[in-house]
């Protein structure tokens, strides 16, 4: 299929425009060229609106407007009906051309609003017969799905912005479905699997009228299979979720790329506010305790020198043996009276009177005063200790209420942080789109936990089904009496067999030929032919790149290598199926760097010999460079423009 012609009213940017994509001879290559905000985008847009009711390249802002064009809305009353029609016509042969045609009624409600009243889709061709054929809705749909899958239209519907991403978005497993679905393998397993079964089924119903065991086990193993089928149905609905859960964690991956986690700020402003509270706490405690240290510790300063005068006098004292010992001199005069020791009643000569005469005289302080001043000493050696000890404990609650104090700062620097970061921002609407994405998280790992568990069943079922088809069959050997009955079940089951085998065989040689082609068409587009060695496409066609030195590096090429890799995957795809869709890649060389964009401009340039390329670029991606590449070989040429009021685009043929 190729896209003739695009005709838009009402849509977007567009009042009025038809789009020429005629082909000139040898290059099928289409240039559209506009600035951001004129609908080069929207463009892209209008196809995928038409063909399957969406707009899935849509800006932020385009997303905040309504699908009619505002000097349309503008120009007509409150009340009034207005309509928005993208038309699509193709040539799916040279002879058999298609018109896809999608309408809309809107009613402007007042200046600000409007709503959509009505909408339909139709497909308009012609018949063996010549005669035009109108398909309308399912119909229609099922057109749309026969020539242009919704399934696969990332196949041929590119955004430039988001083909750096290809193999990271586009999964094995979806990958694998669009083989399926553009190869018409499917025709082949589906229709036709379908109906040798019910045949089998019949002709099984037809002996099992004869046997009750037979009929016993054909009953157990429909209902497996019909279990089976269920099973299969709910794996599918798992992967579409999967699916969809992970486009729209993409989606509002890029909405919110640059803005604060809200969710996240909350909880750390808090857990900050929790923290302030708890430190100045503490710290109230702390210096009400040094208080309490240095109100004591004050006294003890007070009284400081008079008590370290009385140390030093007590102390030299003692060092001159005045105190201790104690020695009772009352006791000693007694002595020298009497003449007679009072402890042991000896009578004392000349030498004993001189010692105790000399004790007597080195002894300055009585006993009573000795004892004061040592007790004395021994209170002020502990006012002397708690005067130290106090000393450290306050240095110390000190220290811990200064490292509270720079806690507490560092909490409070942290809430300003925060409240910077999240001045300008709408914390609600950001809090929302968290939590939608949140929402798809959980949906993507809920259904992931449903996968493995539908996919552990269904394989126990399977055996099952093989056990209970062995039974069967076992029966159906010991039924003599209807020989061709089961003459024309086997051959249906041999059938069956030959037709999964020769599915497995299709899309297996389909895996290589596309492993292949992508290599030998990604070893001509790169221009680092020495750095990689292989294109591995594996069972569930999940992609790998392989270095030279034989390590897998898919996920560390540039932007450039990576659209490359995803063009030549597609035109493998394409040229492999036999599926003839054209290719339309917004801003094409965006995410290539300016070195390598003339080769890709050649690039696509050489592709359009074959294929249908629309290519939409901004000026400065339209550089002199690619233009100089691709201005010999267009087929057409536009230069998207806006109206004075913004309001409208133009465009002009170049």
């Amino acid at each position: 299929m190729r896209i003739d012609k695009i005709y838009l009213k009402n849509y977007r940017q567009f009042r009025e425009l038809e789009i020429d994509l005629s082909e000139k001879k040898g290059y099928d290559l289409h240039i559209i060229v506009g600035t951001n905000g004129t609908g080069k985008t929207n463009i892209l847009n209008s196809i995928n609106w038409c063909l399957y009711n969406e707009e899935p390249h849509l800006s932020k802002d385009s997303a905040r407007l309504p699908i009619p064009n505002i000097k349309t809305i503008e120009e007509i009353e409150d009340g009034e009906t207005f309509p928005v029609e993208v038309e699509v016509r193709a040539e799916i042969d040279p002879d058999n051309n298609i018109r896809f045609i999608r309408k809309a009624v809107f009613r402007k409600a007042d200046k600000k609003s409007v709503t959509q009243q009505s909408s339909e889709f139709e497909v308009v061709f012609t018949d063996e017969r010549d005669n035009t054929i109108i398909a309308q809705d399912d119909e229609a749909i099922d057109w749309v799905e026969r020539t242009v899958p919704s399934g696969i239209r990332e196949f041929f519907f590119f955004d430039g912005e988001r083909l750096d991403k290809y193999f990271r978005e586009a999964t094995g497993q979806k990958i694998r479905h669009a083989v399926f679905q553009i190869s018409q393998i499917n025709l082949l397993k589906n229709e036709l699997e379908r109906k040798i079964e019910i045949m089998r089924r019949d002709l099984t119903n037809m002996a099992s009228r004869a046997n009750p065991n037979i009929e016993e086990k054909l009953k157990e193993l429909e209902k497996t299979k019909k279990i089976i089928s269920n099973l299969e149905k709910q794996i599918e609905e798992c992967n579409d979720q999967i699916s969809i859960a992970i486009d729209k964690i993409q989606e509002y991956g890029e909405l919110l790329k640059g803005i604060p986690d809200i969710e996240q700020m909350e909880v750390d402003r808090q857990n900050y506010k929790n923290n302030i509270e708890k430190k100045n706490k503490t710290r109230i405690e702390k210096e009400s305790d040094k208080e309490i240290l240095l109100t004591g510790y004050g006294e003890t300063v007070m009284l400081w020198p008079a008590i370290g005068k009385s140390l030093r006098i007590i102390d030299e004292k003692k060092n001159n043996k005045q105190i201790p010992p104690t020695i009772d001199k009352d006791l000693l005069d007694s002595i020298l009276k009497s003449d007679k020791c009072k402890i042991c009643g000896q009578v004392l000569d000349i030498d004993a009177k001189s010692y105790v005469q000399k004790i007597i005289d080195d002894t300055n302080v009585s006993s009573e005063v000795a004892a004061e001043l040592l007790q004395m000493g021994f209170y002020l050696h502990e006012l002397e200790n708690g005067f130290k000890n106090n000393e450290q404990k306050i240095h110390r609650i000190g220290e811990e209420i200064n490292q509270l104090e720079k806690e507490i700062n560092e909490n409070d620097l942290n809430l300003i942080e925060i409240n910077r970061k999240l001045s300008g921002y709408d914390e609600q609407k950001i809090a929302e789109l968290h939590n939608i994405r949140k929402q798809f998280e959980q949906t993507h790992n809920h259904n992931q936990r449903r996968l493995g568990a539908f996919i552990a069943e269904i394989e126990q079922r399977n055996k099952t089904k093989d056990q209970l088809q062995k039974e069967l069959d076992g029966e159906l050997r010991k039924a003599d009496h209807i020989e061709d009955l089961k003459k024309e079940i086997n051959f249906c089951a041999k059938s069956l067999e030959i037709l999964q085998n020769t599915s497995r065989c299709i899309m297996e040689e389909t895996r290589e030929r596309i492993q292949d082609r992508t290599k030998e068409l990604f070893s001509d587009l790169t221009w680092k032919k020495d750095t990689f060695r292989d294109i591995i496409i594996d069972e569930d066609y999940n992609i790998d790149l392989i270095h030279s030195a034989g390590y897998s590096f898919l996920g560390s090429i540039s932007a450039g290598e990576s659209e490359l890799l995803a063009l030549a995957f597609t035109l493998a795809l394409h040229e492999i199926s036999g599926f003839d869709a054209p290719i339309l890649i917004d801003t094409p060389v965006a995410r290539i760097s300016d070195t390598h964009r003339n080769k890709f401009a050649k690039i696509l340039s050489e592709v359009s010999q074959n294929k249908q390329v629309l290519l939409l670029f901004t000026p400065s991606e339209y550089s002199i460079e690619v233009s100089s590449i691709l201005d010999s070989n267009y087929a057409t040429k536009y230069s998207l423009t806006l109206s004075s009021g913004e309001m409208v685009a133009n465009m002009e043929a170049l």
